[in-house]
């Protein structure tokens, strides 16, 4: 998406600069022409959004927790294609975060003791020191070198 608003964006700055242009020239155009730089000016931020919020979610912090870890299955808030809910409780019992749960067999009920590891954005790290699979062990520093790596593992 990033990559697309750089287009977008290149052609926001021309239709803005062939605007100034058309005033000069023929100013009977330029309103046209500028409503076409305001329209890809917004298009360029709408495909930014996602992108900048992801890379801002990641600046959050990763919270170590000795508590609980509970599972509970499906109410009317699921989606299609989930099948309960993974929660983190503190060991107040007090709600830490609760993330759904991917799969078409309904998940039963069932709560733990563990030491768990996550963040808001990104769910459960590790469980118990073991890792789940959202952030793997090897995972280089920034994500600088993944590509690489993706290409040994498949």
């Amino acid at each position: 998406m990033a990559t697309i608003a750089v287009e977008s964006f290149v052609l926001a700055v021309g239709f803005g600069v062939l605007t100034v242009l058309q005033f000069r020239h023929e100013p009977i155009w330029a309103p046209l022409i500028l409503l076409m730089a305001l329209s890809f000016a917004a298009y360029t931020v709408g495909l930014l959004i996602k992108p900048i919020s992801a890379v801002l979610a990641t600046r959050r912090p990763i919270f170590k927790v000795d508590g609980y870890l509970r599972l509970r299955g499906r109410d009317a808030k699921n989606a299609p294609g989930e099948s309960g809910y993974l929660a983190v409780l503190t060991e107040g019992g007090d709600l830490a975060g609760e993330w759904p749960l991917r799969g078409e067999h309904p998940q039963a009920y069932d709560i733990g003791p563990a030491m768990i590891e996550f963040s808001e954005y990104g769910g459960v790290h590790t469980i118990d020191g073991t890792s789940t699979g959202a952030l793997p062990l090897d995972f280089p520093a920034l994500g600088v070198g993944l590509n690489p790596r993706k290409r040994r593992i498949g």
